[in-house]
């Protein structure tokens, strides 16, 4: 009996016609700004009562519409002519006869939140809305790479094995040979390794740590010598020199837009002081030319913007198209790293990203907290193969500027922090036009540390403020820990959260997210706590 059920439920379940829906992005359509997405070609009416179902057909009609099904509440799901967009056909429908309302009918995504099991010390994600980002992207829509031209990547490290596409690594030796493929990556010392899971770790797969862009694959490029290097890459020769470096461009240029690595991203998390290589500015220029941005650390001496992130200003960079970033050190309270490089190179074509305890992988099964701007620059590459998995036809030059208008204002200097610290979300939507900024869900500041600040305020969008709001704040594991209640007035206000719970216990460190509900709907933000 058990299984004629069961048969007669499957057969009724497959005979339901199932609609691959297709997305078309919409400005002012709703709350919290992600109802900018909605499904093309469709749109929800409710009509005068006093419409019956024929008055109701034949204003449709009209219109070259029809009536897919009606819904609960009185409204009707309805199917709009071929070739009309959805901006247009609601203000159409609004105009017919006996309609009340006209809405969207909204795309919605799963919400994402890895699963690994150090997220929540990877303060960096919070402040550069990763998590926001990922709602939207996580870098699996095209084929994206990021070649990390540095000391090799441990090819065992577990978060990182399965983003290393067979047959693209290689070594090129300082001193100018030529490069020769590696089947399997090895690691000179730790500073390649640690860098790559700063910008493409695997996440969501329940170990170590995540990464900015989930689905881009890595390419080591090393160009560093074994025997020059200790682990922690600290002897006097452990380096490599322009002639490497300018072959490792190269070869990665060779693999641009191939089947296996798609769209490459360059990142350099090396540097000297002095000014630009000419010859090193020219290869750069050739990866632009080719579609490949890159992301650069601006250097560790507190002093000029190293070679070859000065580079980004160099005229035959420029006249590539430019997609060169030099990248700033930041920490978690948004202050610039005192030993942080900087300068107008930063200043006109860079970014500042987090660079202070940057929580990462590390050599065999290992994970580390980093420090340098070596570790800023890949949130800027894994973040240009997010913005290329996004929108794949955006140039170099297009990318650097996503980046750039996205970033968050800082209290800094333009020479120490460029246009601000990176902001995944703002940079993406500056791409694709996810998320309108006046009605964001939000917590400041973001981390809450305990030990420096009474609370957190926790923002309402303008769109839900008026009347009784209830927030209520929850573990990422759905375990409720405190609502707050209270009344929001106009402007960008919220309710204030002391980081106790309930019981009035100040919370343990870790990620935490909060609803907000008002009688215009309910948003979702999330804010970090460390104690």
């Amino acid at each position: 009996m058990r299984r004629i059920f069961l048969a007669a439920f499957l057969a009724a379940a497959l005979a339901v016609p199932v609609r691959a829906l297709t997305v078309e992005r919409i400005s002012g359509a709703g709350s919290a700004g992600r109802a900018s997405e909605v499904v093309a070609g469709e749109a929800l009416v409710r009509f005068a009562a006093v419409a019956g179902g024929a008055q109701r057909a034949a204003a449709l009609r009209g219109l070259g519409a029809a009536a897919a099904r009606d819904l609960p509440g009185g409204w009707t799901h309805v199917r709009l002519p071929a070739g009309l967009g959805v901006a247009e056909g609601l203000s159409r429908l609004r105009s017919l006869p006996g309609v009340l309302e006209a809405a969207p009918n909204r795309f919605y995504r799963a919400l994402k939140t890895p699963n690994d099991p150090f997220v929540s010390s990877q303060w960096a994600l919070n402040v550069m809305e990763a998590f926001q980002a990922w709602d939207f992207e996580t870098g699996a829509s095209s084929k994206t790479t990021v070649a990390v031209i540095d000391s090799g990547i441990d090819g065992t490290q577990p978060d990182l094995a399965a983003k290393l596409t067979a047959g693209g690594h290689a070594f090129c030796a300082p001193g100018g040979a030529a490069c020769v493929a590696q089947a399997s990556p090895t690691p000179a010392c730790d500073h390649a390794t640690r860098v790559s899971g700063v910008a493409a770790a695997a996440s969501d797969n329940g170990v170590g740590v995540a990464g900015l862009s989930w689905g881009a694959q890595l390419l080591s490029v090393k160009v560093f010598n074994d025997v020059d290097c200790d682990t922690t890459c600290s002897l006097g020769t452990c380096g490599t020199d322009d002639a490497a470096i300018i072959n490792a461009i190269a070869y990665a240029q060779t693999l641009q837009g191939s089947a296996a690595f798609g769209h490459i991203v360059i990142n350099l998390s090396l540097g000297g002081p002095g000014s630009c290589s000419a010859p090193l500015a020219a290869a750069l220029a050739a990866a632009a030319a080719a579609g490949m941005p890159a992301a650069i650390a601006a250097g560790n001496d507190g002093g000029s913007v190293n070679s070859p992130a000065n580079c980004a200003a160099d005229a035959q960079v420029i006249n590539a198209g430019g997609g060169v970033l030099p990248v700033g050190a930041t920490d978690s309270s948004d202050a610039v790293a005192t030993w942080s490089s900087r300068g107008s190179e930063l200043a006109s074509y860079g970014v500042a990203a987090p660079g202070v305890a940057v929580m990462t992988t590390d050599l065999s099964s290992g994970y580390a907290s980093a420090d340098g701007t070596s570790f800023a620059s890949p949130q800027v590459a894994g973040l240009a193969a997010l913005l290329l998995s996004a929108r794949p036809t955006s140039t170099p030059g297009q990318v650097q500027q996503y980046i750039r208008a996205g970033a968050d204002s800082i209290q800094a200097s333009a020479a120490a922090s460029g246009s601000g610290r990176v902001n995944a979300r703002r940079a993406l939507c500056q791409a694709v036009g996810c998320v309108k900024p006046s009605t964001e869900t939000y917590a400041f500041p973001n981390p809450l540390r305990l030990a420096q600040s009474n609370g957190a305020t926790l923002a309402v969008p303008d769109s839900l403020q008026g009347g009784y709001i209830s927030i209520r704040i929850y573990t990422f594991s759905g375990a409720l820990v405190r609502e707050l209640t209270g009344s929001v007035g106009a402007g960008n206000a919220g309710l204030v959260w002391d980081g106790r719970n309930a019981a009035g216990t100040l919370v343990t460190s870790g990620t935490y997210f909060f609803v907000v509900s008002t009688g215009k709907g309910k948003s979702r933000g999330r804010v970090a706590v460390i104690r």
